[in-house]
């Protein structure tokens, strides 16, 4: 039996917000690829994507800009399976006043699934 992207997606939104509520940083990066030389991250911090390295000091910086107490949400999420092994979730993050655009690809190795990509930009905006 196939397994249910949309769940797997809702399942890797709510670990996200829960390691960013919880400033858990080595519990955010456990959610990314970050040893396969693939994984990349894009942000309106630069124009270039972020390799590794780079991605993952923004996704502990992440964890510190927000205000105490604020809390993640995802809206309007949308998963898209592209195979057994791939696809991607498409969302609306709101932390605090900030709203964003996100999408994630995620890629399945073995029986896990984690995040290989990130694209977030601030969305004009609220929805």
């Amino acid at each position: 039996m196939a397994e249910d992207f949309e769940m797997v997606a809702e399942a890797m939104l709510m670990a996200y917000a829960e390691s960013v509520d919880t400033a858990d940083a080595d519990g955010l990066a456990e959610l990314f690829w970050l040893e396969d030389e693939r994984c990349s991250g894009v942000a309106d911090t630069g124009a270039e994507p972020l390799g590794r390295v780079a991605f993952r000091a923004l996704l502990s910086e992440s964890l510190i800009s927000g205000e105490p107490g604020e809390h993640m949400v995802w809206h309007q999420a949308r998963a898209h399976r592209l195979s057994s092994e791939a696809g991607y979730v498409t969302a609306m993050q709101h932390r605090g006043n900030a709203w964003q655009r996100v999408t994630l690809i995620l890629l399945k190795k073995g029986h896990e699934w984690g995040i290989l990509h990130m694209h977030a930009s601030p969305a004009a905006t609220s929805t």
